[in-house]
């Protein structure tokens, strides 16, 4: 009983993750260009 509950949750988990995940890619190359164009100012 106690396995799958812990099943359910850990399954909850990697949704939520599926969701997240093309809002972490879109912010992590937002970083990516911001830091680029610091780095270029700053040469």
């Amino acid at each position: 009983m106690e396995i799958q509950e812990s099943t359910d949750a850990f399954l909850k988990v990697l949704v939520v993750c599926a969701k997240l995940m093309p809002r972490i890619q879109q912010a992590k190359s937002q970083l990516n260009t911001t830091l680029q164009q610091l780095v270029f100012f700053l040469k």
